[in-house]
């Protein structure tokens, strides 16, 4: 029984020093516009680790931050004599969102399977993420002295998620372009930014 245990661990280790040999790990962040309706409306960031599984496909634990809010300060008040007070002018709207998705990506990498040495400085990355989405977003309006709206949705929800990138390698860094739909299944924003990552 204990020779069995030794064996499959034995197996387990080998199996991944062979994975990992033949394709390193890859840590990337890319930054840049994030689209709410507009593709150039919003910002964002992402984070994410390729561990590879066979080669040409890896496993991507992917952070990624997407925000449109405005940095005016916003706030209702009372005043005796004037009634509800607020910042936001009158016949003013504001609106914004604010999302983090925390998700594992499936990414393809077919320049991997050919076997030419320029396509193999070249990073073509298409990938499926799943995973869970936390987001809020906002809706303040004010018409005259009346509020016609003070609307706030947050909460989490299963997301699904699409990424394109081409990244094209230095040694061991790598700087290329990468874009993406976030939560595929509805209130759908689009990312556009640089990526910049290194093989370890």
């Amino acid at each position: 029984m204990l020779k069995t245990k030794f064996l499959i661990l034995f197996l387990f280790i080998t199996l991944g020093k062979v994975l990992i040999a033949q394709n390193s790990i890859c840590i990337r962040t890319s930054a840049g516009a994030a689209g709410f309706g507009n593709p150039l409306d919003g910002y964002y960031f992402s984070f994410d680790i390729g561990i590879p599984i066979i080669k040409g496909l890896e496993l991507a634990p992917t952070f990624t931050n997407c925000s449109n809010i405005s940095h005016r300060d916003v706030s209702y008040y009372w005043t005796y004599n004037e009634g509800v007070e607020t910042t936001i002018k009158p016949d003013d709207y504001l609106s914004g969102n604010i999302l983090s998705t925390y998700e594992l990506y499936l990414i393809a990498n077919p320049f991997k399977w050919i076997r030419n040495p320029k396509l193999n400085k070249v990073d073509i990355g298409l990938g499926i993420g799943y995973g869970l989405k936390a987001y809020k977003h906002y809706v303040y309006s004010f018409i005259g002295k009346d509020i016609s709206g003070i609307q706030e949705n947050f909460g989490t929800r299963q997301n699904f998620s699409a990424k394109f990138f081409y990244n094209h390698h230095y040694k061991k860094f790598f700087l290329g372009f990468i874009v993406g739909i976030v939560d595929l299944s509805q209130d759908a924003n689009s990312i556009i930014g640089l990526q910049f990552g290194v093989k370890i």
